[in-house]
């Protein structure tokens, strides 16, 4: 997902694997932001992953309130204020998020 090379409907139609980039929901392109952070289908799943990373900002020594971004989910050791304990907890959201969506990515 980092790298942009998923099977989300984006990355395959750039491949050529892929009929359209559009996402099943038919609000714009599948790609990794997209299936992350706004697609409707997977709503109930990003709230709970959303809640799981809030809940740990709140109860963490991060020095300001957690913009949840593709990056944040996807590298979040790049942000200054994240303990490594709190990027293991992160991926784990992360990891349960796509694991609930039942999706080959």
């Amino acid at each position: 997902m980092l790298l942009h090379d998923t099977m989300l409907n984006k990355d395959s139609f750039r491949t050529g694997t892929s009929d359209t980039p559009l996402c099943d929901c038919g609000k714009a392109d599948e790609s990794v932001e997209h299936f992350l952070l706004h697609c409707e289908n997977y709503t109930e799943a990003r709230q709970v992953m959303f809640n799981t990373i809030e809940d740990l900002a709140s109860t963490s020594k991060c020095r300001r309130i957690l913009r949840i971004t593709e990056d944040l989910l996807l590298a979040p050791m790049y942000q200054d204020d994240i303990r490594k304990s709190d990027m293991a907890l992160i991926k784990e959201a992360l990891f349960d998020f796509i694991s609930s969506c039942n999706r080959n990515i």
